[in-house]
């Protein structure tokens, strides 16, 4: 039997400090990822649908979901396929089947569609070496990042894997062992040479971005669904609304 060691540290806790080391490198930093009160809810917290939000200094959208891996210690004599990529120890997780989910194929859509949508994850699964890369800053840097349209479009109804090795060098599709391409996060700021022009634009460009990955995949209009407030409020609103929805992915904007 292979021998897995599981991370003794939370998804949460593994987004919150990778996001703070965001909004210590950079000058400008806003997170779009918060939950849109109902009407009883606003009633209660004093919220409505005015939003002002200022976009002074921003360069760069992103799209994050956290994963935290397994830790393979020793992998089964029958993995053949897998040990052909990986001779010694190895990270896994699962991508949400799509009986629970169709968050992978909403991901594939949207990165296909020109947004920059990464799987993230930790190079550790001990706590300690979690506490360690808090303490330096280094979170970010032992990351590895997988761009979901890079990833097979799930058609079934099976539980996959994504797999990598220890010095994050190596990425494999374990589910039908495939090498697939796997960044750091020097190729994630790489990426990020060209700028955007976060503005109205881009908002609007986006919300029907988000519009028709949804679409596409439950074959249904979201827009029906989007609280009538949102729909007479900005546009952010409303693709805030659509990501927590459906996509339940992180959404961050920076710029230096």
């Amino acid at each position: 039997m292979a021998q897995i060691e599981k991370a003794n540290f939370a998804e949460k806790e593994y987004e919150f400090a990778f996001n703070h080391e965001f909004v210590n490198e950079h000058k400008h930093f806003r997170d779009f990822s918060f939950r849109m009160p109902n009407l009883r809810q606003e009633a209660k917290v004093a919220y409505d649908t005015r939003f002002d939000w200022d976009r002074e200094g921003l360069q760069f959208s992103k799209f994050f979901q956290y994963k935290i891996p397994e830790y393979v210690v020793h992998p089964k004599k029958s993995d053949v396929d897998i040990l052909n990529f990986f001779k010694g120890p190895y990270f896994t997780y699962g991508i949400r089947k799509t009986t629970k989910s169709q968050q992978h194929v909403l991901l594939y859509l949207l990165s296909r569609g020109g947004e920059d949508v990464s799987y993230a994850s930790p190079l550790f699964h001990n706590r300690k070496n979690f506490l360690e890369n808090c303490k330096n800053n280094s979170i970010k840097q032992n990351s590895i990042f997988f761009d979901p349209k890079d990833i097979p479009l799930l058609v079934d109804d099976k539980q996959h894997y994504l797999s990598y090795d220890v010095a994050g060098t190596i990425g494999i599709f374990k589910s039908n062992p495939t090498k697939i391409p796997l960044k750091n996060f020097h190729d994630e700021e790489k990426k990020l040479k060209d700028t955007k022009l976060i503005d109205e634009d881009y908002i609007e460009n986006l919300f029907e971005k988000l519009i028709k990955c949804i679409k596409e995949t439950y074959q249904i209009d979201p827009t029906v669904r989007i609280p009538k407030e949102l729909k007479e409020a900005p546009s952010i609103l409303s693709c805030i609304y659509l990501i927590n929805e459906y996509f339940e992915m992180k959404w961050i904007m920076y710029g230096d």
